[in-house]
């Protein structure tokens, strides 16, 4: 449109020459609406606005033709309205009636006639008319239409005369008018939404039709208007219509009969072509146009009807120039793209055009900001992360502004009330804008790449409370049924569909959700059938089951809700006045309450209002800048208080009724070792002297811990490397075991690639009892379950340099007839060699420098079958996995394959450069490499499970690991390579370089990343029963969004995402036992950390349990505080085995240094 624009404005209308065209009338419509939302961005934007005014205004070819309207929601609660009452705006605006100022800059401006919004109504129809009644140049010069609405009930109103000219009705309200411009009459007729009883404030004024009226009947209404236009010889209407939805005015437009045009207003639709120029401001970015400029329908005449909308808060300004023949009839032949569209109120469009601000918009401008200012000086908290209030989010989704606002209003209504206070619900249209900006990376058209920022320096100010919380509703306390609260979510999500942006929809606070949009809706006869699951969230983190698969429980359970006085009053038509014994009590009337308000502010809201819970509640808890609020958004995917299922992979759903398992921490010894050095690595635990014995990587030992029966923990004793005699080569203490008294200690070498051994003690009084020798650096050691045997997995590592690379190897000892009588058998590989007896499967990676099959393979860890027979021994660094007969003592080798990401339920989150959670398929294949491994049986068939976490060869003489941005790529294979390889993509994501080529040519045809972020069940030959997808992701981001991918390190948001361009959440550590007659598995998650619990009573079909994380990520990570970091070995122990006679997991966390107890629930 810009580039055009020169030819344009210096046009002279060939038409000038036609007869016919001569006898055609050509107007100019400027339009805009709905100023509603972002109040900075507004304020920003409304004096490059009035500048678009000016220059079309004085278009030398159709500024003579123009005509101004607005289609609504110019009035709207918040730091304009109230800055309107003071002094300072009086002095420019003559007036100090709230919500004045945009009326007058409206003036100004030279708007000729308005609809009347919602947002008009939102204080009272009292104050609206006190806004525009006609006493001066301060209130409005042009009148509001509405013909849907009779006004006569409300007296403040001046009432106008229907069909006068607009000029006639300064300061009125009527349901049509006419305006003349250079001798045309134009007929201008207004409709406002039928639901205003249901989303505003409307006393006495009467709306027809109903809230529940069809559009026909709407039409019905609108057409008596327009005909009385039609009646009077006007052949040229108008509508300006506030339908809150488009879809209303788009089948309007095919109802009605005479209408020409009709301005759309309340939607926000961002209409504009392919010349038009998207908004850049600086507190936010527009990434696309919704739909062309302008919609063209055909209307019950057989005419043509266009309909126009542009983006509000002052961003653009609408224009279109159209044609009408003698008889009134739109040509669409004269509509030109490069003339018609919005056009943006920036700089650089405004200098395109050549207008000139208007000084008195400038002024009122000035004079509310300076007033606004003060409110955004006055900070009340903190928040590190983008508030999302977005229209487009808050009554779609779950937003963290949404989930802060009720965690606010929970938190303050018990402190005033007195009371216990379990849930909180509000209005997703009663958050009026967002705390922060979103701004678009230039050159993107993707709005994904949105950056996301809080306020210059996290401050929270007044004015984004008032502006965000524009209504400052009044919180109420009302007692529900769990079948009332499922009553009231049905409606919160009954008007949910795509496109939609329903006000009613719900934000939650004490509660989580999933509901399924395509299930039936509630209705005001019908129930609904869309909320499937509910849960109420307890403040000591149990989860209590409300609704499971769209059934109620227990129908009779009582809560004590938190709600808004709009809502229990009526409003959004939530059924709150169908409560069978609310007990309401209003938390603004003082002689309701037992509690007291916190106090901490009285400047600007008032008690029990929304405005003073969230200010209460940001001096509370996020008052200064290291505590600062810090709940990232999340997109619909990943959310997890309000879960639509039709925006997460239902396949793939962590069923919300299943989470049924918790750990609650009963002990737990700190070593007293620096952060990070490995003071409590692998646990085990011995029954039978109810002793821990813990690895203690940094002090060199093997701490000696006596579990009470309470669970607490105290530190015995430790076993070094002096209490080992014989001369035995002790470089370190790598894994430990316990059996009946018996502990056994894996040793590594002082020179670590020569053979290492196994030293034996008694567990209760510490002795040495022998050493045996076994293969080099042996890694994990694991007794049979009978305790005859101990099998040792002897990794075999080079060394650094990559000059001496030893084999790997598994030993077997057998301690049958007593630890001081062991006997060593140990299994190479060597018949896998080249020329060997024995054929490697194909998909087993071997891949040193230099190396044999049998230095190549890396034995990690061991688990042994019920029965002792087979021990199943994980080759971590090769992606597979031995299967050792211990019988005959022989081996088989077994690859594990790869997991591809591309698949549906595989997603990952590939890049740590991306500044989101973004857990999508790429085409990238996942070694498994597992590094614990453990054995259960169902059925009479033995299982093993794995915890895939990856590892590479890193050396300083070899290294396997590339980005693949750093990749030659096969243009086959990767036909977008260069997007592929992009920072934000796929390009930091760590691959190996030993695979992917797969025909040899150089450049890599396939990519394999390290691990597969799961847990993965397999039957006894090693076939896949099970993997666990894309949960721990999931679970992860939706826990803890702002912590996404944190490494195990270092406590806050500074290192979110992280490690998503390594191998994630690093699922470290597996146990199995059974709880309560339940089957588990519990999975260390080693960067993010805590564990995961799964039910895998039928190992086909795990079910997710629970997820628990001790870590407080807001405390600044040592060996005393921050939680626990890095869970590297897991211990389970049975009830039947247990010191305190209930089911434990003991956690040795190799980062925190800690070891914990926890008491399975």
């Amino acid at each position: 449109m810009i580039s055009a624009l020169s030819t344009i404005l210096l046009a002279a209308g060939s038409c000038a020459n036609d007869d016919e065209k001569q006898q055609n009338y050509r107007p100019q419509l400027l339009h805009f609406a709905d100023v509603d939302g972002n109040e900075q961005s507004a304020l920003d934007s409304v004096d490059e606005f009035s500048a678009l005014v000016d220059a079309f205004k004085n278009d030398s070819t159709y500024g003579a033709n123009t005509l101004f309207v607005s289609s609504g929601d110019h009035i709207m609660i918040g730091p304009r309205f109230y800055a309107a009452e003071q002094g300072t705006v009086r002095t420019v605006t003559g007036s100090n009636e709230p919500g004045h100022a945009d009326i007058a800059m409206m003036n100004a401006m030279g708007v000729q006639a308005a609809a009347v919004g919602n947002h008009e109504l939102d204080a009272n129809p009292g104050e609206f008319a006190d806004a525009i009644e006609a006493d001066g140049q301060a209130t409005a010069v042009f009148p509001h239409l509405a013909s849907n609405i009779n006004f006569s009930g409300e007296s403040d109103f001046v009432v106008g005369t229907d069909g006068a000219e607009a000029s006639d009705l300064a300061g009125s309200v009527a349901k049509y008018a006419v305006v003349t411009i250079n001798g045309e009459q134009i007929g201008l007729v207004g409709a406002s939404t039928p639901t205003l009883p249901t989303i505003t404030t409307t006393g006495d004024l009467a709306v027809t039709p109903g809230p529940s009226a069809s559009v026909s009947e709407l039409a019905a209404v609108i057409q008596s208007s327009v005909d009385a236009l039609k009646a009077t010889g006007i052949n040229k209407i108008i509508l300006l219509a506030h339908m809150q939805q488009m879809t209303v005015e788009k089948q309007l437009a095919e109802l009605l009969d005479g209408v020409d045009i009709i301005v759309a207003g309340g939607n926000n639709t961002r209409m504009g072509d392919s010349n038009d120029t998207l908004f850049v401001g600086t507190h936010l970015t527009d990434d696309q146009f919704a739909e062309n400029y302008p919609y063209q329908a055909t209307g019950a005449d057989g005419n043509p009807t266009l309909v126009v909308n542009v983006d509000g808060d002052y961003k653009y300004l609408g224009r279109l120039v159209v044609e009408f023949d003698s008889n009134g009839k739109i040509d669409l032949g004269s509509l030109d793209t490069t003339i018609n569209g919005a056009y943006a109120a920036t700089t650089s469009v405004v200098s395109a055009v050549g207008g000139t601000a208007n000084p008195e918009v400038v002024e009122i401008r000035d004079a509310l900001q300076n007033v606004i200012d003060a409110q955004y000086g006055n900070i009340v908290g903190y928040t590190s992360v983008y508030l999302d209030g977005r229209r487009s989010q808050v009554r779609t989704e779950e937003t963290n502004l949404g989930y802060l606002s009720n965690a606010a209003n929970l938190w303050y209504a018990e402190q005033v009330s007195g009371e216990t206070v379990d849930i909180a619900l509000k209005n997703g249209g009663g958050i009026r804008t967002e705390i922060g900006s979103a701004i678009l990376p230039p050159g993107s058209t993707d709005y994904a790449d949105a950056v996301l920022s809080p306020p210059d320096g996290g401050g929270v100010s007044e004015g984004h409370l008032k502006a965000t919380m524009r209504f400052d509703n009044s919180l109420v306390l009302v007692t529900v049924t769990a079948t009332e609260l499922k009553d009231l979510l049905e409606h919160g999500v009954s008007a949910t569909a795509s496109g939609a942006t329903p006000g009613q929809f719900p934000q939650i606070g004490g509660m989580r959700f999933s509901f399924d949009p395509s299930q039936t809706a509630r209705t005001a006869q019908d129930n609904g059938e869309r909320i499937r699951d509910l849960q109420i969230l307890r403040g000591n983190g149990t989860i209590e089951n409300v609704v499971v698969d769209g059934t109620v429980v227990v129908p009779s359970q009582t809560f004590r809700l938190v709600t808004l006085n709009f809502l229990a009053d009526g409003g959004d038509d939530y059924p709150f006045d169908a409560l069978v014994a609310a007990n309401r009590i209003d938390l603004d009337n003082a002689t309701q309450i037992s509690g007291a308000d916190p106090g901490k502010q009285s400047s600007f809201s008032k008690l029990g209002g929304e405005q003073d819970a969230l200010a209460e509640y940001f001096l509370q808890f996020h008052n200064e800048s290291n505590t600062a609020f810090d709940r990232s958004e999340t997109s619909a995917e990943y959310d997890y208080y309000i879960v639509n299922l039709s925006e997460q992979n239902s396949s793939r759903l962590i069923d919300l009724s299943t989470q049924t398992s918790n750990l609650r921490q009963i002990g737990r010894y700190e070593s007293g070792e620096a952060l990070d050095t490995g003071a409590a690595e692998i646990v085990a635990f011995d029954n039978n002297t109810d002793r821990l014995f813990v690895i203690n990587a940094s002090a060199a030992t093997v701490d000696v811990l006596s579990v009470s029966s309470n669970g607490s923990l105290t530190k015995i004793s430790s076993i070094d490397s002096s209490a080992i005699t014989g001369g035995v080569s002790i470089g370190g203490f790598n894994s430990v075991d316990a059996h009946n008294g018996l502990v056994a200690v894996a040793v590594e070498a002082a020179t670590q690639t020569d053979n290492g051994s196994v030293a034996f003690f008694n567990a209760s009084d510490l002795s040495f009892i022998s050493s045996v020798p076994v293969g080099a650096l042996p890694d994990a050691v694991t007794f049979s379950p009978d305790g005859t045997k101990v099998i040792v997995s002897n990794e075999g590592q080079p060394n650094d340099d990559h000059t001496i690379d030893p084999v790997g190897s598994i030993s077997i000892i057998d301690v049958s007839s007593g630890a001081a009588s062991a006997t060593v058998t140990t299994l190479g590989f060597e018949d896998y060699n080249a020329g060997g007896s024995k054929t490697l499967p194909a998909d087993v990676r071997v891949f040193g420098p230099g190396a044999s099959v049998a230095q190549d393979l890396e034995p990690e860890y061991a688990t042994v079958s019920a029965d002792g027979s087979t021990a199943w021994v994980t080759l971590q660094e090769n992606n597979a996995v031995a299967i050792v007969d211990l019988t005959s003592n022989t081996l088989e080798i077994k690859a594990l394959g790869f997991k591809d990401h591309s698949l549906t339920g595989n997603e990952l989150d590939a890049s740590d450069k991306d500044n989101k959670i973004s857990i999508q398929n790429w085409p990238v294949k996942g070694m498994y490499m597992p590094d614990t491994i453990a054995t259960f049986e169902v059925g009479g068939n033995t299982y093993y499970i794995t915890a895939n976490e990856g590892d590479a060869l890193d050396y300083a003489g070899f290294s396997e690991e590339d980005r693949i941005k750093d990749l030659t790529l096969d243009p086959d294979a990767f036909t977008n390579s260069s997007e592929l390889q992009k920072d934000d993509k796929l390009g930091r994501l760590t691959v190996t370089n030993t695979l992917g080529d797969t025909d040899g040519d150089g450049d890599f045809d396939e990519l394999y990343a390290f691990g597969a972020r799961s847990f993965t069940i397999w039957d006894s030959t090693g076939a896949l029963v099970f993997d666990s997808g894309s949960d721990f992701e999931r679970i992860t981001a939706s826990r803890f969004p702002s912590y996404f991918n944190l490494s195990n390190d270092e406590n806050g948001t500074g290192d979110f995402d992280s490690r998503s361009d390594a191998k994630g959440p690093e699922p470290e550590a597996v146990a199995v036992g059974t709880v309560n007659g339940n089957l588990l598995a519990f999975i260390g998650l080693e960067r993010i950390g805590g564990i995961a619990i799964y039910n895998i009573g039928n190992p086909q079909s795990p079910t997710f349990a629970g997820y628990f994380n001790s870590r407080d990520f807001a405390t600044t990570l040592t060996t005393t505080t921050g939680g626990d970091s890095g869970p590297e070995g897991l211990e389970f122990v049975s009830a039947t085995d247990s010191p305190t006679g209930k089911a434990l997991l003991i956690v040795g966390n190799e980062i925190s240094g800690a070891t914990t107890v926890y008491e399975i629930e």
